[in-house]
């Protein structure tokens, strides 16, 4: 697994051997906090999140004689 953050020019990676979700997540956090993202700008971030919606909300476009999750 690779995470790699690119800001003002300066990039910040942590590579590992496999992925585990509760580590990527703390290493993105780790890599975020390096870089100097203020508090503020992570929770804007977040909140711009919420605002899309979720893929799976749109069950119309279903292809046909395939399974789904």
């Amino acid at each position: 697994m690779k995470i790699e953050i690119t800001l003002h020019g300066s990039k910040y990676v942590v590579e590992r051997e496999k992925f585990e979700a509760e580590t990527a997540f703390d290493d993105f956090l780790n890599l975020l906090f390096i870089a100097g993202v203020e508090v503020e700008d992570l929770q804007k971030i977040i909140e711009t999140g919420k605002i899309k919606q979720n893929h799976k909300k749109d069950e119309s476009k279903r292809i046909q004689n395939s399974s789904h999750l």
